[in-house]
């Protein structure tokens, strides 16, 4: 007699996310097979989720999880960016300027240096100087506050007189004059101003007049900045107008002999003998 046919059961086995899923036959007589493959699932993952929050110094991670199993999926996300805020030092006359940048985090540093400004000392004499006692300068920083003070070597007030001086003086008519100024106790940047009638005609040492024709007065001016640090006495010269003057100067014109006042001598007189 002819063979029996199988009766065969089956049990399904279900595919899963990772592995194949497939049909079991099972006969009464203990004969079986395995058919009816599926393929796997495969995971079905949700949204990224924060797991572990990014930072400043550090990265994060996100975390997805299959909704069908108990499978994960992880992957890092960036640090965060640093956001500074701003705090400027100015500088100063003896330190550097600079910007400090701090974070929320903590975080900071340092940078845009810019170089100290120095000092503007302005400069006053706040003890003027004798014959007897030194002066004191004081420079104070017009910036900052800050000061220091040299000495002033003691020194005399200057004094200034004209060396070929009398209290009053005859020339003859277009005689040539030269004054000469002394100075005693000299100051470093002063000079010697020279005035005829009260107007000033400029510096030197000496001054001279030439052909003069009119009587007038000199005087010797020791200055610094404008101002009158000493004055000699006031000088009139007089000036023969004569008739037989202005003939004996005519006379001289002639022989270029006009009369001079040499330095060191003073008077008619003396001008006289010295110059025919």
């Amino acid at each position: 007699t002819a063979k029996l046919s199988h009766t065969y059961k089956t049990v399904v086995t279900p595919p899963t996310c990772t592995k194949k899923g497939y049909t079991t036959y099972t006969c009464s007589c203990g004969d079986s097979y395995v058919g009816d493959y599926k393929n796997a699932l495969g995971h079905a993952f949700g949204e990224w989720q924060v797991t572990t929050p990014a930072t400043h110094t550090s990265k994060g991670v996100e975390t997805r999880y299959c909704s069908r199993c108990d499978a994960t999926e992880t992957r890092e996300t960036a640090k965060l960016s640093h956001t500074y805020k701003t705090v400027v030092t100015p500088p100063t006359c003896t330190q550097k300027g600079y910007t400090t940048y701090t974070c929320s985090c903590g975080d900071s540093y340092v940078g845009d240096y810019v170089s100290s400004l120095g000092h503007i000392y302005n400069a006053v004499v706040t003890k003027k100087p004798t014959g007897t006692e030194d002066g004191i300068r004081t420079y104070t920083c017009s910036r900052c506050g800050h000061s220091y003070t040299e000495t002033i070597p003691k020194q005399a007030d200057p004094v200034i007189g004209i060396r070929n001086y009398t209290a009053a003086k005859t020339v003859d008519y277009k005689a040539t004059i030269t004054f000469t100024a002394e100075v005693k106790n000299a100051v470093s940047g002063a000079a010697v101003h020279w005035f005829i009638d009260g107007q000033d005609k400029g510096t030197g040492d000496s001054c001279t007049e030439s052909k003069i024709t009119n009587s007038f007065t000199v005087q010797a001016k020791y200055m610094k900045n404008g101002k009158i640090l000493s004055e000699s006495g006031v000088e009139k010269i007089n000036v023969k107008t004569g008739f037989f003057a202005k003939l004996l100067a005519f006379f001289r014109s002639i022989f270029d002999a006009l009369p001079r006042l040499a330095q060191g001598y003073a008077g008619a007189e003396m001008i006289e003998k010295l110059i025919p």
